[in-house]
């Protein structure tokens, strides 16, 4: 038999991290060792709630372990989350009971020191990380323990941007922006293979709507979760993001799921290319900005795998069997 390839899901638990942690866990190859949890698109506490309510439709609750990490970027902005977007609860405000139950399974110990014991402990080079939120508990991880980032087998996230189109600010996509700081240590100091899918891989990689709809219409346990979270976030999209910027009619935008997806299987990844990127710590637009130097005016040393194709029936393949019973 295989060996399991380890996984540590580090999330701020969203509707598309929800989907994105449904399609690691249905996947046989593969053992989530932890999620750790961020604030992000909501408190952290809300974003270990969220986790675990993933978790119970998967009946996976008390199986994976949940772990609580920062409650905020390493340099305090106040940014609000993004509850416009993922509901005021991250998961669409479909009712939910049992909270107090549910947090009985969330472990005591913090999300920065169980990543460091199980990559430099207790896994070395086996563990797989996916970052879906801020990157706070990776840096903080990094900095608490020179060197973490060696331990692990790959990194791959979701975030930055590519040609300077931010979806929170002018030129900033959300993770990024909401620990820039963060952001900028991680792109600077892990030396692990890192694979970044960025917002505009992300806009060139959508789902056609009958496609999606079709998938939202599975008849399972976890296929009605999904549709319930989703119906939230349909509404905001069809009302804020309707038509591209050519006015035509935009297909449905993945985020999350294509950073699982690759980590979960490689030959998603049909194009990546290797460059030296920063973050813009001080700007006063391009604040939160990733800036990817093309024509290497900072040196030779490219530090990641920038992802610009992907194999979105994979993506879709992957998606279908995170719903299936």
């Amino acid at each position: 038999m295989a060996e399991k390839q380890l996984m540590i899901i580090d999330c701020d638990a969203g509707i598309d991290d929800a989907q994105a942690i449904m399609m690691a866990l249905c996947q046989p190859h593969i053992e989530v060792v932890a999620i750790t949890c961020v604030a992000g698109n909501v408190s952290v506490q809300r974003v270990c709630h969220n986790v675990l309510r993933v978790l119970e439709v998967c009946g996976k609750l008390g199986k994976v372990p949940v772990y609580r990490g920062a409650e905020g970027p390493i340099i305090n902005r106040g940014d609000p989350p993004a509850t416009s977007v993922h509901g005021s609860d991250g998961l669409g405000d479909i009712p939910s009971s049992g909270a107090l139950e549910l947090e009985k399974h969330a472990s005591a110990e913090h999300a920065v020191n169980k990543m460091i014991d199980l990559v430099v402990h207790q896994h070395h080079g086996e563990i797989s990380l996916v970052a879906l939120g801020p990157l706070t508990n990776l840096a903080l991880a990094e900095r608490m323990k020179p060197g973490f980032s060696k331990q692990l087998k790959m990194l791959s996230l979701f975030g930055g941007n590519t040609e300077g189109r931010g979806n929170t600010t002018i030129s900033a996509e959300f993770n990024f922006y909401m620990d820039v700081e963060a952001a900028d240590i991680v792109l600077q100091e892990f030396v692990c293979p890192v694979y970044v899918t960025g917002w505009e891989a992300s806009l060139k990689h959508t789902i056609d709507w009958e496609w999606l709809y079709e998938w939202l219409n599975t008849k399972t346990k976890k296929g009605r979760f999904v549709k319930a979270v989703m119906d939230h976030l349909l509404q905001y999209y069809k009302g804020e993001w309707a038509q591209n910027e050519l006015g035509e009619e935009s297909n449905f935008i993945v985020c999350d799921q294509l950073s699982m997806a690759i980590a979960i299987d490689d030959k998603v990844v049909k194009k990546a290319h290797r460059h030296l990127v920063r973050v813009e710590r001080q700007g006063s637009i391009t604040r939160g900005q990733m800036v990817v130097d093309w024509c290497r005016h900072l040196g030779h040393k490219d530090n990641l795998n920038l992802v610009t194709e992907i194999d979105m029936q994979l993506v879709k393949d992957l998606m279908q069997a995170s719903l299936n019973d």
